[in-house]
């Protein structure tokens, strides 16, 4: 590798981890600031991969400044150290990874509530044994004086690199130990939490909702009405597909991140060096926070493309990075505004009565409004119930959906979609 190379080598995972670091940040602050966010096993899991994710962030825009300076870095083997240490969060992500899936699979397959013992015990679980994982083998790493540079960052490694194959070189800890940590400590959980438990996870839930997608569509073929046990199906599977896909897309930011990590611990196994594949691996290892970001936003922008078709992409796009920032007050969207304002000033052959201050209407479809005292009560079309007390107004729309369909908005808090922002 030469100087040039060297140098992009380094400067990829910097731009990458600020991105991971701001999509981290992002997300953090979305659900630790919304109490009814807090409120869901599903987000707090989300804030606590935000928060490893912010983490190991850092030690990448870091990168090779905390090395010991005859390594070529600024720093020491205390900031090697530091450094190394936190790093140690990133197989905590990958706990947060399986735990997610595992939720998943729980809420959508069996039915759990958040408030299930199963479900509690998960989330108590996930959050102790992801801390307690970084914390204990960093100090281990530490103890047994592990932490070396290696590449992009200070980490379970012997140094100087290479020294292991090279009989002329004098290693400065044990690379056998170094070798057989790394192994224990980083690659062996991250595939065990990622490539096993949550894909296995993920796809439990991939056959279920198909199952589910299967019996749904027998009966429709056949005309029959549903089973009684069946319940609201289609309703239920309408968002059970939406939240199943959400999930799948947090395992794909995983499979992005750890492709080419996994490799290249392959390639450099066998004794086979491929620049490209450092330079990608490089570039995309740091990249998940910046991914969860996206995933994360997702469904709200879907949700604001199907209702407002007339917006354009760029307004799309603020109006969804922007609601985390906006008042609940200033989140009504403009379709339900539209239409408390028709439902006021509609011609379509509805009366009004005037009484003591009180107005009672009823339109053509048998929709009736109230208004006592200042008090407004309001039904529009689409028979949703709107009312107030006093001088608050209480208004939900549906966009002329039918009556036995729902529709997963950016603020329902509908069964298992009560989580997605």
């Amino acid at each position: 590798m030469n100087k040039q190379q060297a140098q992009a080598f380094t400067l990829l995972p910097r731009i990458s981890g600020g991105l991971s670091l701001f999509g981290s940040l992002w997300v953090g602050y979305e659900i630790a600031s919304s109490k009814k966010k807090r409120s869901h096993v599903g987000q707090r899991l989300l804030l606590g991969m935000a928060i490893t994710d912010a983490i190991t962030s850092l030690t990448y825009i870091l990168g090779t400044a905390p090395h010991p300076v005859e390594y070529g870095g600024s720093g020491n083997q205390a900031t090697c150290n530091a450094q190394g240490f936190f790093g140690q969060f990133v197989p905590s992500t990958a706990i947060y990874n399986a735990c997610l899936a595992l939720y998943y699979l729980g809420t959508i397959k069996y039915g759990f509530r958040d408030s299930s013992q199963q479900i509690q015990r998960l989330e108590k679980f996930c959050h102790y044994f992801a801390t307690a994982f970084a914390i204990v083998t960093g100090a281990v790493c530490i103890a047994l004086d592990l932490f070396r540079p290696a590449f992009v960052h200070c980490w379970i490694y012997e140094a100087p690199i290479g020294c292991s194959k090279d009989p002329t070189v004098e290693c400065d800890n044990d690379p056998h130990l170094a070798l057989a940590f790394g192994w224990a400590f980083y690659y062996v959980p991250v595939w065990i939490c990622g490539f096993g438990i949550a894909t296995g996870a993920m796809f439990l839930v991939y056959l279920h909702v198909r199952n589910q997608e299967k019996r749904t569509l027998k009966y429709a073929a056949s005309a029959m009405p549903l089973p009684s046990d069946a319940g609201d199906h289609k309703p239920r599977l309408v968002i059970t597909n939406r939240v199943a896909t959400q999930g799948l897309w947090y395992l794909a930011a995983f499979y992005i991140t750890w492709f080419f990590a996994t490799v290249s611990t392959i390639l450099e196994n066998l004794g086979l060096y491929q620049y490209w594949v450092l330079v990608i691996l490089a570039f995309t290892l740091p990249l998940q926070g910046f991914l969860n970001w996206i995933i994360y936003i997702r469904p709200r922008f879907i949700s604001y493309r199907a209702k407002h078709a007339e917006w354009s992409l760029f307004y799309l796009v603020y109006r969804a990075f922007s609601a985390p920032f906006r008042s609940e007050a200033d989140d009504v969207d403009a379709t339900t505004r539209q239409a408390i304002d028709s439902n006021k000033t509609t011609k379509s052959g509805m009366k009004s009565n005037m009484s003591g201050g009180n107005l009672a209407a009823m339109d053509k479809s048998g929709m009736k409004s109230n208004i006592s005292g200042g008090n407004l009560a309001a039904m529009d079309k689409s028979r949703v119930k709107s009312s107030t007390s006093g001088t608050n107004l209480v208004a939900m729309a549906i966009d002329e959906k039918p009556a036995n369909e729902e529709y997963v908005g950016e603020n329902q808090d509908v069964g298992l979609d009560h989580w997605i922002p």
